[in-house]
């Protein structure tokens, strides 16, 4: 797969492909006879994966953890565990922080149309 097609299809900019690679949180992207990168089903398993710890709001540092696990083909399931475990955390705590602010939202849409009401 050519970088545009594999950006369109994960919902990436190719800049942000090639900012990955420079971070090494996207390595080993074979490049055929003419050097262009030529990305596999299994680079875009793995830069799905990468765009769900990042809108998870991990850190670079935190998800270089976890791809040096994956590159390494390290068989520690237990530390992999838990960098996932640790996503999935963040997740829960943004949403309920997000629950909270829709709450206090609606609480004043209900208060300012009360008042436009009377």
């Amino acid at each position: 797969m050519k970088i545009g097609d594999i950006a369109k299809r994960a919902g990436l900019t190719i800049s942000a492909l090639r900012y990955y690679e420079k971070q090494n949180l996207i390595r080993n992207v074979h490049r055929n006879k003419q050097g262009l990168r030529d990305y596999t089903e299994d680079d875009y398993k793995w830069i799905k994966f990468l765009v769900a710890m990042k809108n998870a709001r991990l850190s670079l540092a935190e998800i270089s953890q976890y791809a040096d696990l994956y590159y390494s083909q390290n068989e520690d399931f237990k530390l992999r565990l838990a960098v996932t475990k640790k996503c999935r955390a963040k997740l829960i705590a943004d949403f309920n922080e997000l629950q909270q602010a829709i709450k206090f939202l609606d609480k004043k849409i209900t208060f300012y149309e009360h008042k436009l009401q009377n």
